[in-house]
């Protein structure tokens, strides 16, 4: 009997009494959790990774080296899509410079010589058919807009810095053919140049050149440009490294 009410006694005291402390022990884990979360958080937002988080973005731009001003330019190009003629063509352009972003082409003059594919040949040698070739390009004159939008500096076998720009152009002129005639002409490309210092320059220089008479095919002008920039305005502050 004394058993039984030592047992009911343990249950009505010792039972809430244990479970009312294990209750204090999980709030204060879940307190010293909270703590320990907190405290890592603190220390995350005062590393360097999470300051340079929080601070302004800053951008290092640097000016042209030299100021663009009048340019002369001579150059050869090739012209590839004529299927039985390729075409050679060595010209020359001139370029006024408004300022780092526009400048008109005033014009941009080659002569162009023709070489044989050898498709005629094949055709009419194997298959004994006479192809319509063609007409054979001679000169074009073309004046233009370029505009300038991309400025870029390049590290050159990691000894030096060397300048550019992306340039886009259009512009119209008129080609002479060796049937045809006269035709006029609307072009549109793409020129990069590779600084070599304040006056000489490399350009490429490639076009997309269509031809108002319907008899004409369009044909595409790849050209290497050696240019000379009349220029003696160096911009202060900023080196050209020429070695």
């Amino acid at each position: 009997m004394k058993s039984i009410t030592y047992l009911i006694l343990f249950f009505l005291f010792a039972v809430p009494t244990l479970a009312q402390n294990s209750g204090g022990f999980v709030a204060d884990a879940d307190a010293e959790a909270a703590a320990a979360a907190a405290e890592m958080a603190d220390e995350e937002a005062a590393t360097p990774e999470n300051e340079v988080v929080i601070r302004p973005e800053t951008y290092a731009i640097q000016n042209r080296p030299y100021i663009l001003n009048k340019e002369l330019g001579l150059y050869y190009a090739y012209l590839p899509l004529d299927h039985f003629n390729n075409f050679h063509a060595f010209g020359a352009s001139y370029l006024t410079y408004y300022n780092d972003y526009l400048a008109w082409e005033v014009f941009n003059v080659a002569a162009a010589t023709n070489q044989s594919t050898g498709l005629a040949d094949r055709l009419l040698n194997d298959y004994n058919a006479i192809p319509d070739t063609f007409d054979i390009l001679k000169y074009y004159y073309s004046t233009s807009i370029v505009y300038t939008p991309i400025y870029m500096k390049h590290l050159y076998q990691n000894e030096s810095i060397r300048f550019g720009d992306i340039s886009f152009v259009a512009g119209a002129g008129l080609a002479r053919f060796d049937r045809n005639g006269n035709s006029n002409m609307i072009e549109g490309g793409i020129i990069s140049r590779f600084a070599g210092g304040p006056g000489f320059n490399f350009k490429l220089d490639v076009r997309y050149k269509v031809f108002t008479k319907s008899d004409l095919r369009p044909n595409l002008s790849i050209g290497l440009v050696f240019t000379y920039n009349f220029t003696d305005e160096v911009v202060k502050g900023v080196e050209f490294d020429e070695d």
